[in-house]
């Protein structure tokens, strides 16, 4: 949990909730104030009033899908007690769809967007059903401000040891280096990956599709560049307590998949990506995202068309691996329809 002044979000304060107790839509917990990394200053009686560890109570109630508590600290600030509302409670729900297309109706849809200077980035789900959430926050943790304060330096200490490069996480390159490379192997990130290239995002969507599946896969298209105008994007925002999310083209330095994958990595601090989204386009009255749908049951005739484009898995990951399952998918369908 974190609490910041709204008018100086760079006075922020960071907290562990400990011994939860949750009964039907009533919830308590203690809450532990962290020295972690900056000291609110709400009142004129700062200086009077404990800068280290402070702790206190917190009860509340979720009401549909608004969480209301009360937040209870006698030994700390007098800006750390009172009412929070948090108006957000993350779902699983599948997001609808914009548009649901056949693989000729979307390459027609493709061939409407501007060739040059294209505006949007993309992302393919092999399943419909998935919202756009980072790896970090699938696996269950909230916790940023531990992640860049003591995870981040362990796996930077591990991987400068296989690679033989230092990064330094102050760095804004180094850091999203070394987390574009963390991505790449398996290692949750708060990033997700887009590319340039909507049919590059088609494959990732059709690539595991066997041909007796059903339902729909999923692309998304993201105006990166609207967005930023229009609501801001703030690089290196991840311990923000602002909200946010920014996309980067991606660091192809240490992996040659960055590349080969035309990728864009979007970093965001945000778990409901898809519901920060939606409120910046009713707050500015404009589209930012668009949900694409695409019918399964043209996936072999869309897989067979991306590799005559030279979309496989052998140009998109490059090496042995990516030959070996490209060869696969091309000559041996039943084996591509049962991995």
């Amino acid at each position: 949990m974190l609490l910041f002044e709204i008018k100086d979000q760079t006075k922020w304060r960071h907290a562990s909730l400990n011994n939860l107790s949750v009964s039907y839509s009533s919830f308590t917990a203690d809450a532990e104030f962290s020295p972690y990394p900056f000291g609110l200053s709400l009142d004129q009686q700062q200086q009077l009033e404990p800068t280290g560890i402070f702790g206190g109570t917190i009860v509340g109630n979720f009401i549909g899908t608004e969480l209301s508590a009360t937040l209870n600290t006698p030994s700390g600030p007098q800006g750390t007690n009172g009412q929070l509302t948090v108006g957000c409670v993350e779902t699983d729900a599948p997001s609808k769809s914009d548009h649901c297309f056949t693989w000729p109706q979307f390459k027609e849809w493709v061939s409407s967007l501007p060739l040059a200077n294209c505006p949007l980035i993309f992302r393919g789900h092999e399943k419909a059903e998935y919202r756009l959430r980072t790896s970090l926050h699938r696996a269950g943790r909230r916790d940023l401000i531990r992640y860049v304060q003591e995870d981040l330096p362990i796996l930077n200490g591990y991987v400068s040891g296989v690679t033989g490069r230092t990064y330094r996480l102050k760095d804004f390159d180094d850091y999203n280096n070394l987390l574009s490379l963390a991505q790449h192997h398996g290692y949750p990130t708060p990033l997700l990956d887009w590319t340039e290239s909507p049919y590059i995002a088609a494959y990732f969507a059709l690539r595991g599709t066997a041909s007796t599946d059903n339902g729909n896969c999923r692309i998304y298209a993201f105006d990166t560049a609207a967005y930023r105008c229009n609501v801001g994007a703030d690089e290196g925002a991840l311990e923000d307590p602002h909200l946010n999310l920014y996309a980067i083209r991606a660091a192809s330095r240490d992996h040659d998949r960055a590349l080969a994958q035309q990728s864009v990595l979007m970093l965001s601090n945000v778990a409901e990506i898809e519901a920060l989204i939606v409120k910046a386009e009713k707050q500015t009255c404009k589209r930012y995202l668009t949900k694409i749908d695409l019918v399964k049951s043209n996936a072999r005739a869309a897989l067979d068309d991306l590799r005559m484009m030279g979309i496989t898995e052998a140009s998109i990951f490059p090496g042995l691996d990516g030959i070996c399952r490209a060869l696969r998918d091309r000559f041996f369908t039943t084996a591509h329809e049962n991995a």
